[in-house]
């Protein structure tokens, strides 16, 4: 059963939050130039995560730094560890940010991300609260605190939280793609058929979605149904070896005729 990757996070650890930084910093000009360069490096995705790491360093230690900057540092410096799956110093950094911007809903966010990756669901839980607590209107930390509910089998909590993202974002697809995984584990296949539908409705490219439909419908016994939906995820991603995995199963499983 294959979930969605987390919320914000389809490119690894906090690289959709670059760009922003990237403009806070050239935005605050009162650095010298020397840290400033330092600063474009740290906050590029371009820039080769050990690049960033050393770039970032240099920011944090320099004189005559803004806190903002650095506090953008220790963001930055943050993603390109969980980029290399130093976990712990991510978490480190991100700290560090959060105590130069403790409002800042962004990197409660990316510090929940990291959490999660430990597998520290207790502290991911929390960081997820709190972002709710700072934006309660954006839809993303429901989706991923929902994940983390289903994953300790907290159904009924997954199910609140997938769909309160769904009430704020009606376009947000993994958010059904996550419901419904937590309608199958549940037992309850017709409605995780609906959301998955719903999902694929959303973006007909979504191989997750399709994949896990064909889970629930083998979960019916429609092993037909089940097939045509794996190898629609085939053909979108050839190289999802679940499905191929899924498909020989729901094959030797069909009533011979």
């Amino acid at each position: 059963m294959a979930n969605a990757p987390p919320g914000w996070l389809r490119m690894k650890a906090s690289q959709v939050f670059f760009a922003v930084a990237a403009a806070f910093a050239l935005m605050a000009g009162a650095d010298h130039a020397h840290a400033k360069s330092n600063l474009e490096l740290c906050t590029s995705y371009d820039t080769a995560s050990d690049a960033r790491i050393e770039a970032c360093s240099a920011v944090i230690s320099g004189k005559n730094v803004s806190a903002k900057n650095r506090a953008i540092a220790y963001r930055n410096r943050a993603s390109a560890w969980s980029y290399e799956d130093d976990y712990d110093k991510a978490v480190a950094d991100y700290t560090k940010a959060i105590e130069l911007e403790p409002r800042n809903a962004e990197v409660y966010y990316e510090r929940g991300d990291a959490w999660d990756r430990k597998g520290d669901y207790d502290k991911a839980i929390a960081d997820y609260t709190r972002v709710i607590d700072l934006e309660p209107e954006k839809p993303f930390a429901y989706y991923d605190r929902g994940r983390i509910w289903r994953a300790r089998g907290d159904y009924d909590k997954a199910v609140a939280d997938h769909t309160r993202a769904i009430d704020l974002d009606p376009a947000y697809g993994d958010a059904y793609n996550g419901r419904g995984n937590v309608w199958f584990d549940k037992g309850d296949h017709d409605r995780a058929i609906a959301d998955y539908t719903k999902a694929i409705e959303l973006d007909p490219r979504d191989f997750f979605a399709y994949n896990n439909r064909g889970l629930a419908w083998r979960g019916k016994g429609d092993f037909d149904k089940a097939i045509a939906d794996y190898e629609k995820a085939i053909d979108i991603a050839p190289g999802y070896a679940e499905a191929y995995e899924n498909r020989i199963a729901a094959l030797n499983d069909r009533p011979k005729p």
